[in-house]
């Protein structure tokens, strides 16, 4: 078992050398290519330390991912894979994990069912997400497209990557556009009603994970909430524990005119998408008991797959 960057580096190169030399139609194609996923993946954990590539049940695994002997080392699963590329890769939000599962699972289907999970799949369906989701943790290993498929290949996949940008754009200026034209046919003192109880609502609500914004369809104040890029050490300020974390925006939700946005592409799409801070304030005494708590406490399932 090797779970060094390089060797996962490469291999997922040749997987991707032999998915662009099968028919764009036929089964092989997919099947390749959701090898190139997992093994980019899993580079892109290796990268950091091959320990991410660990299971954490009993003591061998981790061991052997800091080069002491083991009889028989276990990689975590890819949904465990993606899920940590949630916090490494930057960009690579839950959707982003939701979809590279799809692929990962029917090759799962294909591998270990009679069901051809693979026949009568059309790109279309699934191939400009694998480009897009690939650059994103190509960028992560200081690398790109053109790295891993080729010039010619790279140039066919930026033009998808580009061309679902558009879609992504096009669909978040659809949803704005109905919220906007539903909540502007409301009487004015019912909309200006409206921005006063959603705006509170949206207030309420707002965490250290999320942040506030004017709503582009009804101009009220909503609720962007998103997930943590970087998170700084704890310091001591008066008698509070603060925390500040870096948030990339995921979602919008306007409690005034109903708007949502379901993702970061959306949220970009409408100029809504740059990373915010958030703060979290605990107090000292709340603080420290908490970390007693959690010492105290042992969970042996092994859930995060």
């Amino acid at each position: 078992m090797n779970w060094n960057y390089d060797s996962l580096w490469q291999k997922a190169k040749v997987y991707a050398e032999r998915a662009m030399r099968e028919r764009r139609d036929g089964p092989l194609f997919p099947f390749w290519c959701s090898l190139t996923l997992e093994f980019l993946a899993r580079a892109a954990l290796a990268k950091v330390h091959p320990a991410l590539l660990a299971d954490p049940r009993g003591d061998e695994s981790m061991l052997y991912a800091f080069n002491y002997p083991a009889k028989q080392p276990k990689s975590v699963p890819m949904a465990t894979v993606l899920t940590r590329c949630c916090v490494i890769v930057p960009n690579f939000t839950d959707n982003e994990r939701k979809t590279a599962l799809v692929l990962v699972e029917r090759r799962n289907e294909e591998l270990h069912t009679g069901h051809p999970a693979f026949d009568d799949l059309p790109t279309r369906l699934w191939l400009a997400d694998f480009y897009r989701i690939s650059k994103l943790i190509l960028a992560h290993l200081d690398l790109s497209l053109e790295d891993l498929f080729g010039l010619e290949e790279s140039f066919a996949a930026q033009q998808m990557i580009d061309a679902a940008d558009e879609a992504v754009i096009a669909e978040a200026r659809r949803l704005r556009g109905i919220a906007e034209a539903a909540f502007n046919a409301l009487p004015e003192e019912e909309r200006e009603q409206q921005r006063i109880i959603g705006t509170a609502e949206a207030r309420r609500q707002v965490t250290a994970q999320s942040n506030l914004v004017i709503c582009p369809a009804c101009g009220a104040q909503a609720l962007v909430q998103g997930k943590v890029v970087t998170e700084s050490e704890p310091r001591l300020e008066d008698e509070d524990i603060v925390r500040d974390f870096t948030i990339l925006p995921t979602t919008l939700k306007c409690f005034s005119c109903r708007l949502e946005l379901p993702t970061h592409g959306a949220l970009h799409a409408l100029e809504l998408g740059g990373q915010f801070r958030g703060e979290q304030r605990v107090s000292a005494i709340d603080y420290y008991a908490s970390e007693i708590d959690a010492a105290d406490y042992y969970e042996p399932d092994y859930g995060n797959d």
